[in-house]
């Protein structure tokens, strides 16, 4: 799985105060023509999606 740092969106005001952000996206976001793909849960890759949330509950957990 690769992880990169994305675009600026609503976490960056929280980012540049110094406060730990976290978001979760799969990429792409447009199609070849540079169009926005559209929000639907059809097109979340199920098996991305589990690795993540594994991922992040082990993170979670560290801070029982």
């Amino acid at each position: 799985m690769q992880i990169q740092k994305g675009p600026m969106n609503d976490y960056f005001s929280f980012e540049k105060a110094g406060i730990p952000t976290l978001t979760i996206a799969q990429y792409p976001t447009m199609d070849k023509n540079g169009k926005d793909l559209p929000d639907k849960i059809s097109l979340i890759d199920k098996t991305k999606l589990k690795v993540v949330a594994d991922i992040v509950l082990k993170v979670l957990l560290q801070f029982k």
